[in-house]
C-alpha cells in the first residue's frame, strides 16, 4: 500500500504548480486522553491529491492517500484510504484489505502566498499543520 501511495504522487508531482508540503505541528484529542499527540505527519498534494505518513494515534506508523475537495470560506473536505492502524481503528467503518477509508473536514487560515495553516478534523482528533506551497 505505502508504494502505490509514493507512485500516485510521483507521477502527479513532476510540475511545481499547485503543490504543497505540509507538516504537523500539534495532535488534540477531543474524547481520548493519552493518546499521541505529536503525530510528525509529513505530507505532499498536488492538483488537491495527497499523501502522507506520520505516527498515528496509537503510536504507530501510518500512511495515507486522499482526494481534497473545495468548499467555501477556506473550509476542503478530504477523502481517502489510510494504512497502518491494524486493530486499532476502530472508528474507521470501511475496510478496504489493510487500509481504511477516512474523511476530515479541513479549514485553511493562510498567512501569505506560500505559508499557511491547516486544521483537520479526523475521527476523535483535530490535527494543526504548516503548509508550505509554491
Amino acid at each position: 500500500m505505502r508504494y502505490f501511495i509514493i507512485a500516485l504522487f510521483l507521477i502527479g508531482s513532476a510540475s511545481a504548480d499547485g503543490l504543497e508540503l505540509e507538516f504537523s505541528l500539534m495532535t488534540a484529542h477531543l474524547v481520548t486522553s493519552g493518546m499521541n499527540n505529536n503525530n510528525a505527519l509529513i505530507g505532499l498534494s498536488y492538483d488537491n491529491w495527497e499523501a502522507s505518513t506520520f505516527i498515528n494515534s496509537y503510536g504507530d506508523r501510518s500512511y495515507s492517500a486522499s482526494r481534497r475537495f473545495h468548499l467555501n470560506h477556506g473550509f476542503s473536505v478530504s477523502a481517502g484510504a489510510i494504512h497502518g492502524y491494524g486493530d486499532n481503528a476502530k472508528f474507521f467503518y470501511a475496510r478496504v484489505d489493510e487500509a481504511f477509508l477516512f474523511a476530515s473536514v479541513n479549514y485553511d487560515i493562510p498567512v501569505n502566498d506560500h505559508f499557511g495553516l491547516r486544521a483537520r478534523l479526523m475521527g476523535r482528533a483535530i490535527v494543526f499543520n504548516i503548509v508550505l506551497s509554491n
